[in-house]
Formats: structure tokens, sequence, C-alpha cells
């Protein structure tokens, strides 16, 4: 019973924290406030119906406030459909409850429209729309243009970048540099190879656009620049984003930057070319792990199945991705299969800090080949950056939300796909994690 318990209160928890970020950052809909909270939520033992408890801000007049009050409540009747898909996507649970909202009428909303205001101001809302964001950049008023992918820059990070930069100079900008100071990884060089990437660190911008990264942290030694910049704007889906650009528009519930990018680009009345298409597909399929991660929806394929109609060179772009492995990779992965140990039959951790790869993409993919395994639900991989820093990368297969993880140590993500770096000794930071998976596991 106690277990029953626990998976029950566990539950109604998860559902309230998808909900209350899904509603704040992704429905549109004029008649759901931006500050509305999601103030508790009470499932049934069969897990069939879930009771949503909701506040929000109200007006003193009686007859004003019931009308806001129905009209909230209509407009998430009207979003039923995609919360619950919502609630598929993030659950590992066999059916997703039905929904029913009600009205708190306690005094706890008081609390939860408090620290909703709080997290607004310190975390920011989307301060644009898709249409807003291509307004600005249709504009003739940046003329000279950087694109920031992150650090370690993956397929979503450079496949964004990339159908950004043809997009802008189809816009007849004046200046459009792809700003990194890494090399790409070599199964991506195939995006980049006709694009001249610049490390300059030295320039001015009118604009500087950061794609599929959270944080000014991932900028590194390009911060300046950033800072520089006449104007800011930040891309993401990461939730953990931290909203800090002057435009920002950040979708949780996207698949990748690069889904992003797809309607961005509609809305800029750029051509999807099949440059474009390569670039995006190869964002999405990555950052989805070819379409087996739970964050792929029906949305994602169907953006997937319009880049498909510019009938661009689909084997070559997976044989680029996915059947091009270097030697030095495979004997990374061998030294990190050296070093693996599995904690209480779910936690399989492993490191490689004695030698440092010339290419990051050589580290790619051993956290998810570290998962892989029958029975493990989360897996930790430790590579070293240089003398002072290590960086983790976590997964996770079902329940466990390793971004709580992350973010204990600085860093951040998503709920099963999150890392970090510090400077934190790794004996100590391997056993801070095994006592927060345990904790987890137990919740």
């Amino acid at each position: 019973m106690k277990k029953t318990n626990n998976r029950l209160a566990r539950l109604e928890t998860d559902i309230k924290k998808i909900l209350a970020e899904v509603v704040t950052y992704s429905i549109k809909d004029p008649r759901i406030s931006t500050f509305v909270a999601i103030t508790r939520v009470e499932l049934t033992r069969d897990f069939s119906y879930a009771t949503v408890y909701i506040s929000s801000p109200q007006s003193e007049n009686k007859e004003q406030r019931e009308r806001e009050e129905q009209e909230l409540l209509e407009g998430l009747e009207s979003a039923k459909g995609f919360l619950r898909k919502q609630l598929a996507e993030e659950l590992t649970i066999h059916r997703t409850p039905e929904l029913i909202f009600k009205y708190d009428t306690t005094a706890e909303y008081l609390r939860h429209i408090d620290d909703l205001l709080q997290q607004v101001s310190k975390k920011g809302v989307n301060t644009h729309t898709i249409e807003q964001l291509a307004g600005i950049l249709q504009s003739d008023s940046y003329q000279t243009i950087a694109i920031f992918p992150h650090i370690f820059a993956d397929g979503d990070a450079v496949g964004s970048a990339v159908a950004m930069y043809h997009a802008l100079r189809e816009l007849g900008k004046k200046e459009v540099d792809i700003v990194m100071t890494e090399p790409v990884a070599g199964n991506l060089t195939f995006l980049t190879e006709s694009i001249p990437l610049s490390s300059d660190l030295e320039k001015s911008y009118d604009l500087v656009i950061s794609v599929d990264t959270s944080s000014m942290d991932q900028f590194r030694d390009r911060m300046a620049v950033f800072e520089n910049a006449g104007a800011t704007m930040s891309i993401d889906h990461h939730k953990t984003n931290a909203g800090f650009a002057d435009f920002v528009y950040v979708d949780p519930t996207a698949a990748a930057a690069g889904e992003i990018l797809y309607y961005l680009l509609l809305a800029m009345g750029a051509t999807i070319s099949k440059e474009v298409a390569e670039a995006l597909y190869a964002a999405i399929s990555t950052d989805t792990g070819s379409f087996r991660h739970p964050n792929a929806t029906a949305r994602t394929f169907f953006v997937v199945s319009k880049l498909m109609e510019t009938d661009f060179d689909f084997h070559k772009v997976s044989t680029a991705l996915y059947k091009n492995v270097p030697f030095s990779k495979m004997k990374f992965l061998q030294l990190a299969l050296e070093h693996l140990e599995v904690v209480d039959d779910e936690l399989s951790m492993s490191h490689i800090i004695d030698v440092c790869a010339e290419n990051s993409s050589d580290y790619e993919g051993i956290t998810d080949y570290l998962l892989s395994f029958e029975g493990i639900e989360v897996a930790a991989f430790c590579r070293r950056l240089d003398e002072q820093r290590i960086k983790f990368s976590l997964r996770s297969k079902n329940d466990v939300d390793v971004s709580k993880i992350a973010s204990e140590f600085g860093g951040g993500g998503h709920m099963r796909a999150s890392g970090f770096v510090t400077e934190e000794p790794f004996e100590e930071v391997k056993e801070k994690i095994v006592a927060m998976y345990r904790k987890a596991a137990d919740e």
C-alpha cells in the first residue's frame, strides 16, 4: 500500500509540474492568463482521473470575476487534448488520466501566485512570439548578425545555426557569421563545409542569436561578443532556459531547437531549401535519438515530413550522421566500458578523466550507450575538459528527472537528458550523484 501511495503522490507532483510549465509557456489562448497557478493535483487510485486545482489573479467585481473564471475554465477545456498529449509524452504510465479542472477555493493559491510571479520575473516568459521574432529578423535594423550554438555543439545546435544562417543570407543581410571557437563534430562537418565559420572574438554585431542554448555560461569565450551586441535573441527548447536575451522564444514542448526553427523560417518567408532541410533534419534527428526518445511528438514527425518533401539527400545525411564513426570514438567507448560500474542494479556510471579527446564528438553517444543496458534506469558519464573542470552527462530511461540532479551543480537540460560542468573533485561529485539518485528512486 505504501508503494502505491508513494507512486500516486509522485505522479501527482509530476503532473502538477508538467501542466504548470505547459500552461505558462506553451498555450497561447487569450482566455488563459500567464499567471494561472496549478495549486495541486488529486489522482484517483486507478490513475483514471486527475482533478487539477487552479487559481489566478481575480477582479474585485463579482460579475467580472465569475466571467474570468468561466473563460479560464473554457480555455483549459479547449486545451485538454493538448495537455493530455504533453502528459503522455513525459509520463511513463499505461494510461494518461482524464483531466478535470476546478478552481482552488483555499487561501493556498496566494502562495502559488506569488511563487509564479517570482519565477516569471527571474526566468522570464517568452518576450516575443514566433511571428514577432520573424518581423525583427526581417527588419533593416539588424544587418550584421552572429549566430551562437552552445559549446560542445551537438547536431541540434549546429543544424539550427546552419539553417538560420541560410535563411538570413536569403533575406539579404549584410553580414552573417556562425561564431564557434571549437571544431565541428566530425559527423556534422557536411553541414558547415560550405560555410565560413568565424572564431573572431573582436567583431561587433547588430544582433547575436543564440540557438539551442539555455544559459550564457554555454558561450564561454564568446561571452563578450554577446554582451557587446546591439541586441540579443535566444531561441531554445530547454525548460531551464534563463531568459537571458532581449528577444526570447522558448518552447519546452519542442523536440529540438530545429523544430522551432522550421516554423520561424516559414514566418520569415525563407525558403525551406534542400540545404535548410538537411540542417533541420540533422538537428531534429540527433536530438530525438533518431526519433527513439519520448520528446518526438506528432508535431515533430509533421515537421520532418515537410522537410522530406524538399527531396534532400536523406541517405547522404543519415550516412554522415550515423554511419561515419571514427575509430577514435570507438576507442573512447572502449575506455568508458572499462570503467563501467553499476550501482543498485539501476544506475550505470563511467568516466574518462585521465585523457582528453581532441574532438568532443568522440564522447557523443557514450551516455546513451550506458543507459541502453537491461534494467538500467539512469546513466552518468564523466569526462575531463581541462585540468580544473570535468563534465557529467546524465540520462534517464523513465521516471527519474535528471535535470534536478544537474541543477544542483549549476547545470540543466531536460528531464531525461541533462548535464553540468564542475570543478569539484570527481569522487565527491560521484558520491553526491549516487545519493541524489537513491533519493529520487525512493520517492
